[in-house]
Formats: structure tokens, C-alpha cells, sequence
């Protein structure tokens, strides 16, 4: 029986560290540290709780069942609402590379392959291609093999655990392990990562259960997965060494035990080693015909190079704490993880119960438990520490799962005091602590997550927005695309043009597109991102009578109950970061006479000239590219709306000069009334010509100047 004082102590030991937790998430940090350090000193004074007998095993069955629901939980978290919003760019591209073997053009999983700014192997994109052969191509499919090798990890991450800190531990971890935020996004972003995670979860699963219950055949067999981590992410290429330094622990202690050297030779360590190079041999084979393809993604994100350059230590401390502090605090400035930066890795549930075990290994590291967590959490974190940027957490991820283990120590502890002491606030406390890290999870990611405009602007959700709209239209609508920061060569775009059979173009300048000269079957559908909405105007006057579609950003949501108590509010009116204008078949060959908008422009590129009309003269979407120096003369009228008194702004890729009325137009020249001549010469200038003309009047905010104010000079 532990006294009254000491069950005080661990339930006060739990206030204070979720409360340091939620301190540390607000950056509020000695105070957040204090509470924490007081939480773990708490669990072992006035009398430590870790000195407790463990509960008996559990039984077979109840193992079993424990496994299968922990299986199902992690089933669910990752297939529910599959089709999160938006489709991050690499995750494309791994669409693109398993139609590349759908193709013919990618043979052999040990191939190497670009991928954005990396070279792969191009294993991870097979059952990507299995999976658009057998189900079809869709943004489910891309994710569908990624969420089930996800699910995969949860039975084997049991399966790793139970064996060294029992059941209980292995199946508390495992359940912290199904619902985690981190696990989720990753298992639906980028295959590689979480194909390294299970071959990881896998070899170290079997090299534990060989070691512990004398599987030979499993001790030999690790080798295997363990050697294709290699194929898989950067991060996952030193993973092998976390089951090294299990193994020579356990040979360490073994000998130690017995005091004497043994005379039985561990020959499946040999083989498991034999196998592990014959695996291995296809990447060594790679990497010495493509260097590069080892080195340049190590060499362009190390922070090495950015200390050298700036002459400076700062960097490094700069990684340092932001990778150690991401899983209490935040993942560093945008986009360490996904485009949220504000929220820690952990759910203060978590984070207040990681340390406890953490300091459990540190006071145990000669046991080879011990040391197989501590050696996984350096291992996994040696990337984010080494790194110069961005995505921080998908470098560290393999070094959250020791952390799953630890903050489920001091839960079977708390469970196991319970017992002793029949004490039913404890074994409530412990049960709620449990019970509460699902549920926190799941409102986080799926409203909190799911309806952040940061998590969908970097999501490029405006992107799947079009696409999909598109296909909404079904086929024989040819979608054309106004958009500032991409075009219809991204690589989201090109997956889902795939994927979907779009008919989707790029527009360099209104004139090409209004009117149409070649007309798509069924229609023609105006899609413009939230820069390029001014350009709208332009086609409502060419194509009249149609609505213009407007999207929005969703509403910020912390919880399913967010109606009626909020959590979470954001600071700014949602923003429309996308515009829809549909013009059917008839309505495009509908006669019509072009009214008269739009400057007269005199292009001279190279040594060739050319004249055309330019309906609106605004260049914020995709600009006209040209593939020497360029310099132009636009020439028409400027009619300025009452009240007048109107100061112009003008913003070009190349010098830009504005005349008025025959005067060069001055910085803080006004406009009065009335229509006025208007001239603009933009050059000598880049291949690429930029331009957006804005105003503001004498009382309001400053406007993009409308394609109705523009019109070509009397003949």
C-alpha cells in the first residue's frame, strides 16, 4: 500500500505536467520547463512509483483482442476522411512516378528516380502503381498504400514493444501510436517516410522477438527490412543503426550475465548481417554508378553549409532547439510540418508524460530496453538537428516513436499502483489519461487540422479546388488557368490531369483566350486564383450572362462542438483563394460583337515586332514568356470615375514609364475625372513581362484598376 501523500503526489505530478505541457505549446517556457521538471520529480518523491511491482501479464486472449482493437482504432484515424484537403506537391509526384511505371518507363523497384529536389529509389512508388491498376487512379488511391502500410505499423510497433516492457506498455503505446497527428499526415503525404517507418518497425520487431524468445529464424530474417529502409527516405537510410545498437546490448549483457564468454555462437547475428548485404547490394550498385543521387539532397539541406557561410555557431543552435522543442512548442516558422507552426507535435496529454519515461531510460541505459530508445531517439532526430530548413518533422519523425513508449511507462505504472492501493481516483486518472489522447487527437487533426488556412494554403488545396471543379464539369469543358504562383505544369496539376483526364490549359495573355478562337466541345471553364480575380471583370465582358463561382477558405474549427463553444478563432475574415467562370458551348458561339476594352500593345522581341489588342492589360496570373528580351508600348484611353483625384501605381517586371495626356506621369500625380490618354512603355526587360495597375482615390483603400477604365484610342 502506497500512503495517501504518495497517490497525492502522482495525481498533482499529472496536473503539473499537463499544465507545463500547455505552457510550452504557448511558449511560455521557464515557467512551462519548471512545471515539467516538477511533474517527474513528483512520480519518484515523497516515495517513487517506479519502484512498483508490474501487474501480471495479461492473458493471451485479452493480448489478442487488445492488439485487434488498437489495429482498428489505427484503421480508422487514417482511412476517415481519407480525402484530406489539398495534395502536397511531392505526394504528386510519387502519382507521377508510379504512372511512369504503369508506363513501361520505370522497370525495377531499386531504379533511382528524381523526385522534386531528390533522387529515390523507386520502390516506395510500386504499390502506389498497384494500387491505379487495380482501384484506378484518384487522390484516394495515391494515398490508399500509405495508409495501409500506416495501419500496418500499429500491430508491429506492439509487437516491438510488449516483449521488452510487457503487453500493457506495448498496447498503451500502440494506442498512442494509432492516433497520432503526426502518424496520420504522414501516412497520407509521402510514401517514402512511412514505408521506411514500417521496414523499420518491421526488421527491429523481428531482431526483438528473435533476441528475447530465441527465434533464430526471425533474428536472421530482420536483416531484410532492415536493408530496405535503405530504398526508401533520406531520414530512414541510418535507421539500421538503432537495430545494431540494440544487438550489441543484448550480446553485452548476455555476456555480462553469464560472466564468461559463451560458448554458443550467434550465428543468426551472421546471417542477419549476410542478408542485410545481399539487400543492400542493388543501392550500393546504384549509388556508385549516381553518386549524386546519395549525396546532393544531404548536401543542399545540411546545416553545415549555412555555418560556414555565415561564419557562425547560430544555425546549428537555431535547428537544434526548434527540433527538440517542436514536440512540446511548434515546428519552427511555416511549414515545419505541413504548414503548421503554432501547434506542438504532441497533444498535451502526451507531452506531459514523454519525460517521465524519458528519465526512466536515462537511469536504465546499461539495459538494452533502454538502450534500443535512447539510440532510436538520437537516431531519428540526427536529421532535423542537422538540417538548414523545412519540413522539419518529416526528418525526425522515426524519432517520435521511443516517444510513444515512454509516455506510456508512467500510464502502466499509474495502472499498476491502482491495483496495489485498490484506489479508484488512480485507476480513473489513469483510465481518462488513456481515453482522453484519441479523442484530443481526433478533434485536432480532423477539424483544427482540416480547417486551417495555413494547413490549405500549403496544401495547395486552391489547386485540387480547380482541378476538381473541372471535373465536375465532365468531359469536353477545357479548363483555362489564371493563376499567380503555379500553372498547369505543376505537379499537381499534372497528376490530376492524369488521373482525371482533364483538358486543363495555361493563360499567358487575355487576348489569346477572348474571345476563343478554337472552341472546346461542351464549354469553357475560367478558373482564377485569388491575385488573378481582377482578370474576371475582362471575361464577364466578352462572355456576359454568366455567374462567376466564388470559393473561400473554410472556417477555422477546433472540435466537433465548435458551434456552440469555440476553442480557436483566427484573426482574419476568410479570403477567397479561388474563382469559377463557366461559359457553355452555345454561349461562346453565340455572335457578338467585342466591345471596344483593352489597350493597343507594340511588342518588339528581338528582332521581331508584333501588334495585337490586349483586352485588359494585367499580368498578375501567368505572365507572357518570351524567349529573349522583350520591351512593349501600350496605348489607349484611361477613364477615371467621379470623384477623381485618383494617384496611379504601376508594377512591371521591367522599368515602366506612364504618359497621360502626353505627360510622363510623376509618382504623386494625380488624375482628375474623365477619360484621358494613356500610354505605358514597359522595358527593355526579362523574357517574363509582370504588370498590375492599380490606383487610389483621394478617400479609399487602393483597387486594381478594372478592365471597364481601359479602351483603345479613337481610330
Amino acid at each position: 500500500m502506497l500512503p495517501s501523500r504518495v497517490i497525492g503526489a502522482a495525481l498533482a505530478s499529472i496536473l503539473t505536467g499537463v499544465a507545463g505541457s500547455w505552457l510550452l505549446a504557448k511558449a511560455v517556457w521557464l515557467p512551462g520547463l519548471a512545471l515539467l521538471a516538477s511533474s517527474v520529480l513528483l512520480l519518484r518523491w515523497p516515495q517513487s512509483f517506479w519502484t512498483l511491482e508490474p501487474l501480471p501479464e495479461l492473458a493471451p486472449h485479452t493480448r489478442r483482442w487488445g492488439v485487434i482493437a488498437i489495429t482498428l482504432t489505427a484503421a480508422f484515424f487514417r482511412l476517415w476522411r481519407i480525402e484530406q484537403p489539398g495534395l502536397w506537391g511531392d505526394d504528386a509526384i510519387n502519382g507521377l512516378l508510379a504512372f511512369d511505371i504503369l508506363d513501361g518507363k520505370i522497370t525495377s523497384p531499386f531504379q533511382i528516380v528524381q523526385h522534386s529536389h531528390s533522387s529515390f529509389h523507386a520502390l516506395s512508388n510500386f504499390p502506389l502503381a498497384a494500387a491505379f491498376k487495380w482501384l484506378g487512379a484518384d487522390l484516394w488511391t495515391l494515398r490508399l498504400p500509405g495508409v495501409l502500410f500506416g495501419i500496418a505499423c500499429a500491430p508491429l510497433f506492439y509487437g516491438l514493444v510488449a516483449p521488452l516492457f510487457g503487453a500493457r506498455v506495448g498496447l498503451i503505446a500502440a494506442l498512442l501510436f494509432a492516433s497520432s497527428p503526426p502518424q496520420i499526415a504522414h501516412a497520407r503525404q509521402l510514401i517514402q517516410i512511412i514505408l521506411g517507418q514500417f521496414f523499420l518497425l518491421a526488421g527491429l520487431c523481428l531482431l526483438v522477438r528473435g533476441l528475447v524468445y530465441r527465434r533464430r529464424v526471425m533474428v536472421a530474417a530482420a536483416g531484410l527490412p532492415l536493408a530496405l529502409c535503405i530504398y526508401t527516405y533520406h531520414s530512414a537510410r541510418i535507421t539500421p543503426l538503432i537495430g545494431l545498437a540494440f544487438a550489441l546490448a543484448w550480446l553485452w549483457q548476455r555476456r555480462r550475465l553469464l560472466r564468461a564468454p559463451s560458448t554458443r555462437r550467434p550465428w543468426e547475428l551472421a546471417v542477419t548481417v549476410l542478408v542485410f548485404g545481399l539487400t543492400l547490394a542493388p543501392a550500393v550498385r546504384g549509388y556508385l554508378r549516381d553518386p549524386n543521387a546519395l549525396t546532393q539532397r544531404v548536401n543542399a539541406t545540411s546545416i553545415w553549409s549555412v555555418v560556414q557561410d555565415q561564419h557562425s555557431w547560430w544555425p546549428l543552435w537555431d535547428a537544434t532547439w526548434r527540433t527538440l522543442a517542436m514536440f512540446h512548442y511548434q515546428q519552427g516558422p511555416e511549414y515545419h510540418w505541413f504548414g503548421l507552426g503554432f501547434d506542438p507535435a504532441f497533444n498535451l496529454v502526451v507531452g506531459a508524460l514523454l519525460l517521465h519515461g524519458l528519465v526512466a531510460s536515462l537511469l536504465g541505459w546499461r539495459q538494452p530496453r533502454h538502450v534500443l530508445l535512447l539510440v532510436w531517439l538520437a537516431v531519428g532526430l540526427a536529421p532535423g538537428l542537422l538540417s538548414a530548413g523545412a519540413p522539419r518533422l518529416y526528418r525526425a519523425l522515426y524519432a517520435t516513436l521511443p516517444l510513444y513508449v515512454w509516455a506510456a511507462l508512467p500510464l502502466a505504472q499509474l495502472f499498476a499502483a491502482a491495483r496495489a492501493n485498490a484506489s479508484r481516483w488512480l485507476l480513473g486518472v489513469a483510465t481518462v489519461l488513456v481515453l482522453a489522447v484519441p479523442v484530443i487527437d481526433f478533434h485536432y487533426y480532423f477539424y483544427r487540422v482540416y480547417t486551417h488556412p495555413i494547413f490549405h494554403w500549403f496544401q495547395g488545396e486552391r489547386i485540387v479546388q480547380m482541378a476538381r471543379t473541372l471535373r465536375a464539369y465532365g468531359p469536353g469543358w477545357t479548363g483555362y488557368l489564371l493563376a499567380d504562383t503555379f500553372d498547369a505544369r505543376h505537379e499537381t496539376l499534372l497528376f490530376l490531369d492524369r488521373a482525371w483526364q482533364l483538358d486543363l490549359r495555361d493563360v499567358g495573355s487575355l487576348a489569346d483566350v477572348l474571345p476563343l478562337r478554337t472552341l472546346p466541345p461542351n464549354g469553357a471553364l475560367y478558373m482564377f486564383s485569388e491575385a488573378a480575380l481582377p482578370a474576371a471583370d475582362a471575361v464577364r465582358i466578352i462572355y456576359p450572362g454568366n455567374t462567376m463561382t466564388l470559393r473561400h477558405e473554410p472556417t477555422l474549427q477546433s472540435w466537433a462542438f465548435d458551434r456552440w463553444l469555440r476553442l480557436a478563432t483566427w484573426p482574419e475574415r476568410p479570403r477567397t483563394v479561388a474563382g469559377f467562370l463557366a461559359v457553355p458551348r452555345a454561349a461562346l458561339e453565340q455572335p457578338q460583337e467585342v466591345p471596344a476594352i483593352g489597350l493597343d500593345a507594340d511588342y518588339t522581341i528581338g528582332d521581331r515586332t508584333l501588334r495585337r489588342r490586349e483586352p485588359y492589360p494585367f499580368y498578375a496570373f501567368l505572365p507572357p514568356t518570351f524567349r529573349e528580351p522583350f520591351s512593349v508600348r501600350m496605348s489607349g484611353r484611361l477613364t477615371v470615375p467621379p470623384p477623381g483625384g485618383v494617384r496611379l501605381d504601376i508594377e512591371a517586371s521591367g522599368a515602366a514609364i506612364a504618359t497621360v495626356d502626353g505627360r510622363t506621369l510623376a509618382p504623386l500625380d494625380t488624375l482628375a475625372t474623365g477619360t484621358h490618354d494613356f500610354a505605358l512603355r514597359i522595358g527593355p526587360g526579362p523574357e517574363r513581362l509582370q504588370l498590375r495597375i492599380s490606383w487610389t482615390p483621394a478617400v479609399g483603400p487602393r483597387t486594381t484598376v478594372p478592365p471597364r477604365a481601359f479602351s483603345p484610342a479613337d481610330d
